[in-house]
């Protein structure tokens, strides 16, 4: 049995791999031009995350992932909850469209 891949543009740079035990997190990675050699162009690469269960305990992983993505300042924690009630919101309507709630 081969693995199902879900790929969205909603959760970039995170996609999720089903096989037929688990959900899994992955992130797409591109290397940082200040760690490659010069003149080289690096080549993105796929970085495990976690295994889940579900697909709702995967998409809530994603969401969390998300809210704190590297070189993201937040100026309260207002503004750092919005954009976490935010996320949620947007994995809450793909549970729906999935029929996950």
């Amino acid at each position: 049995m081969s693995n199902l891949i879900i790929k969205d543009p909603e959760l970039e740079p995170f996609f999720i791999v089903r096989d037929k035990y688990n959900y899994s997190v992955m992130e797409l990675i591109t290397p940082q031009q200040k760690y490659l050699e010069p003149g080289s162009e690096g080549k993105h690469y796929e970085k495990a995350i976690g295994h889940y269960s579900s697909l709702a305990g995967a998409l809530k992983k994603i969401a969390r992932f998300k809210l704190d993505l590297p070189d993201r300042t937040y100026h309260s924690v207002k503004e750092y909850i919005d954009r976490h009630e935010a996320l949620l919101d947007e994995m809450n309507k793909l549970y729906k469209k999935l029929g996950v709630l």
